[in-house]
C-alpha cells in the first residue's frame, strides 16, 4: 500500500501528464502568438511570462505552451521553430503518465529512480534550457 505522502507526491504529475496533452488539443496559436481556446480567438488568454511582460525579453521557457500546442495539432515544423526542446518537454510531460501509474499502482521497486539519478536528469535539463535560450539571444 501507498503512504499518503507518496500518494500526493506522484498524483500532480499524473495529472499534469493527461492535462497538458488534452489543453494542447483544446488551445490554439493566434497568428500574434497568443494563444486561445479554440473557436475563441476574440478572448485570448493572458501572457504568463513575466520577462516577456515586463522587461519584452524571452525567458528560456518562453515558447513551450505554444510548441506543445502546434505538437499536438501535428505542425511539427512550427513546434521546433517556436521552440526546439519543446518536443523534449512534451516527451518528459506525457512520460509522466505511465510512470505515475507504475509509481502509484505497480511495483514500485522497479521504478525508483535514486536522487543523484534525478538531479543528473533535472540538472541535464536545466543545461539545455539555458544553452538553447543563449543561442537564441545572440
Amino acid at each position: 500500500m501507498i503512504s499518503r505522502e507518496q500518494f500526493f507526491r506522484h498524483l500532480p504529475w499524473l495529472l499534469l501528464g493527461i492535462t497538458v496533452p488534452l489543453l494542447g488539443l483544446l488551445l490554439t496559436v493566434q497568428e500574434n502568438n497568443r494563444v486561445a481556446f479554440w473557436g475563441m480567438s476574440e478572448l485570448p488568454l493572458p501572457q504568463v511570462c513575466f520577462s516577456r511582460r515586463v522587461f519584452h525579453i524571452d525567458c528560456p521557457g518562453c515558447g513551450l505552451t505554444r510548441s506543445v500546442i502546434y505538437l499536438m495539432h501535428g505542425e511539427f515544423a512550427a513546434s521546433y521553430a517556436i521552440h526546439r526542446l519543446g518536443w523534449l518537454m512534451f516527451l518528459i510531460i506525457i512520460a509522466q503518465v505511465p510512470y505515475r501509474i507504475g509509481c502509484l499502482w505497480g511495483d514500485r521497486k522497479k521504478l525508483y529512480w535514486s536522487p543523484k539519478t534525478e538531479r543528473l536528469i533535472w540538472g541535464s535539463l536545466l543545461i539545455l534550457f539555458f544553452a538553447n535560450a543563449v543561442s537564441r539571444w545572440v
